[in-house]
């Protein structure tokens, strides 16, 4: 992939003076394709060179501006994450694209035994989205993993494309499962920390920045923030990675090094399946 362009939900405040043509010209895009209204952040990285990175109005209520250290929590582009850090596992052998989930979990699968890993990344496992729990349920995870099995296939595994989040909490689940870490300790370790990616983490983590979180939204009885909202396997593998542009800028040169996945299995992240999807990414 030639090119990065991740937009957060994001009035136009002023492109600086020092910035270059090319970002003159993708900021004078943006501002025409919203006409002046885009709220958030924009990045766009080509060959690993960050042509545009900068915030877009405000952060907050009490008018601090976004900027490329604001923090955002980046709701399903997050899947990225989860992806990687699954094939992480295939690289290091302690997973396959085609261990099954019967591999796994042999005393739980029922109808989904033959579900690869590859289905699951590549959302074509045919799991019943009413398997999944509301962003603020409690439950656990072993808990999490029969509702999400129990429930028959919506359609035959491998046949069909559509869009899972339980699929994605169960690769979560699926990396807990076989490294004995919590899915947020297993991408500490060996995404975020070895991308470079000090600001990076998940909500409800202490060690968030407060001060530089963007407001999510205004909710009886409070405002809630990227740092501080659900999180649990409602959404987790799913969503809830907090991040800013400028660790977004980092994470983009890593996937194109070794840093944390060889050639062959960054060619498989971004290689289309049938459905034109790759693993985690659209394509």
């Amino acid at each position: 992939m030639r090119t990065l362009l991740f937009t957060l939900l994001s009035t136009i405040a002023p492109i600086a003076e020092a910035a270059t043509p090319t970002a003159r010209e993708l900021d004078a895009a943006i501002q025409r394709t919203t006409s002046g209204g885009y709220w958030g952040a924009a990045l766009v990285v080509r060959d690993g060179e960050t042509l545009l990175s900068r915030g877009y109005g405000d952060a907050d209520y009490a008018g601090t501006p976004n900027t490329p250290d604001t923090l955002f929590e980046i709701a399903s582009v997050s899947k990225q994450f989860t992806a990687t850090a699954v094939l992480h596992l295939v690289q290091e052998g302690r997973l396959s694209l085609d261990t099954t989930l019967a591999d796994l979990y042999p005393n739980r699968v029922g109808d989904y035994r033959d579900v690869t890993v590859e289905q699951l990344l590549s959302h074509t496992s045919g799991l019943d989205p009413l398997g999944g729990v509301p962003y603020d349920s409690e439950i656990e995870r072993d808990a999490f993993i029969e509702r999400a099995l129990s429930r028959p296939p919506v359609s035959t595994p491998g046949q069909n494309y559509a869009y899972s989040n339980v699929g994605y909490a169960l690769l979560a689940a699926i990396v807990e499962s076989v490294t004995g870490q919590s899915f947020e300790d297993y991408a500490r370790e060996h995404l975020f920390a070895a991308a470079g990616l000090d600001d990076t983490g998940f909500v409800n983590e202490p060690q968030l920045d407060r001060t530089r979180v963007a407001t999510r939204l205004s909710l009886a009885p409070e405002t809630s923030t990227s740092a501080d909202w659900y999180y649990g396997w409602g959404y987790r593998g799913m969503g809830g990675v907090v991040t800013t542009l400028n660790d977004l800028a980092r994470w983009s040169q890593a996937l194109r090094t070794a840093t944390i996945l060889t050639k062959r299995w960054r060619a498989e992240l971004f290689h289309p399946r049938s459905t034109g999807d790759a693993l985690g990414w659209e394509v």
